[in-house]
């Protein structure tokens, strides 16, 4: 069964391709930054995916933050709509991603079509999943799926040969410490955590609710004082990356790890940033007195373009009034002002 490609698939210009690994990694943690579109994050995977093939990678575990409900028609929202789609419309989504991520895969492995096998169960309580397969036979993914398809997964592993092999949006869960987990207790469990262990994460897109997620704490105004909503990144030979995503005004870098951050690590970097490591603007305006000429250089000299991508419209205009700019247009615009005030400060 053929599955139609989603209108984004291709757009204009070429997926940037690199030749070595390095530049993948220098990519990700010197300017490729959090994606702020699902095609960004497609470019960016697929980017990820033909260099770890170049590498010698061929189990590739790969975790998309797909974009459904809220992140459907703005991939940085943030905000819980009231009605969520299905699980079967997750797993829609998920295919459809894949597929649009081997379509970007370097075009000198001619991935070709795609072929899709449901292995999964069907109705609003079944557990969809599928084997997506490249005609050309560089490619296999099984996409959602559970702990019962475990076995499957094995028959495929052998059947692929020198074939790509990946893992994309398991639903079982593999987390450390719980006493029975989804491939059961003892031998039986190890034995599965072992195999799956040999799946290298290339490509990782995660959203985390941290303490109370909003987006200023209302009483001192700093940016998520009081929690936030982090989005974790992982490209391939590559570190972690860990963003604050600031609800209507842009993503803010909290810092990169090693090895993939606990929730503790997470609250801890948010922590970092509400006790002053990262001031927030708003809090900076209202501790000082940027009145005169003098005041509007030391307002600037505390602001850098991080903190003013993090701000919202509020502290952008507070900020601007202050400078005695104008203070009315989008958000954008407001960010591109003040931008514009530090430069030439």
């Amino acid at each position: 069964m053929e599955i139609a490609k989603l209108p984004w698939t291709k757009a204009k210009g070429k997926t940037p391709r690199h030749g070595n690994r390095q530049d993948v990694a220098t990519r990700a943690s010197g300017g490729v930054d959090m994606p702020r579109t699902s095609l960004d994050m497609v470019r960016q995977a697929a980017t990820a995916v033909s260099e770890a093939d170049r590498c010698g990678c061929r189990r590739q575990a790969v975790q998309f933050l797909l974009p459904i409900n809220q992140r459907r028609s703005n991939f940085l929202s943030t905000e819980p709509i009231d009605y969520p789609c299905s699980l079967y419309d997750e797993y829609r989504s998920a295919v459809h991603v894949v597929q649009s991520t081997l379509d970007e895969v370097d075009d000198s492995r001619n991935v070709g079509t795609m072929q899709l096998e449901e292995i999964g169960t069907a109705g609003v309580e079944g557990e969809p999943a599928a084997i997506l397969r490249t005609s050309s036979n560089t490619h296999a993914a099984m996409v959602f799926p559970v702990s019962d398809q475990l076995d499957k997964l094995r028959k495929l592993d052998a059947d692929c040969g020198k074939e790509t092999l990946m893992v994309v949006n398991p639903q079982w869960n593999l987390t450390k410490g719980n006493l029975v987990s989804d491939f059961g207790i003892g031998p039986w469990r190890r034995k599965a955590e072992e195999f799956l262990a040999t799946f290298e994460p290339v490509y990782v897109l995660e959203e985390h609710r941290i303490g109370a997620p909003g987006s200023l704490d209302p009483i001192s105004g700093d940016v998520a004082g009081r929690g936030g909503v982090v989005r974790l990144l992982k490209v391939y030979n590559a570190p972690w990356l860990l963003y604050l995503v600031q609800q209507g005004s842009g993503l803010l870098f909290l810092g990169e790890f090693q090895t993939k951050p606990t929730y503790k690590d997470m609250e801890a970097a948010i922590g970092a940033l509400k006790s002053g490591d990262y001031p927030s603007a708003r809090s900076e305006l209202a501790r000082g007195n940027y009145t005169g000429k003098d005041g509007r250089q030391e307002l600037l000299a505390n602001l850098t373009p991080e903190q003013i991508d993090a701000m919202d419209k509020k502290s952008l205009q507070v900020a601007l009034q202050a400078l005695r700019l104008p203070t009315s247009g989008k958000l954008s615009k407001l960010k591109e002002r003040l931008l514009e005030a530090l430069k030439e400060r």
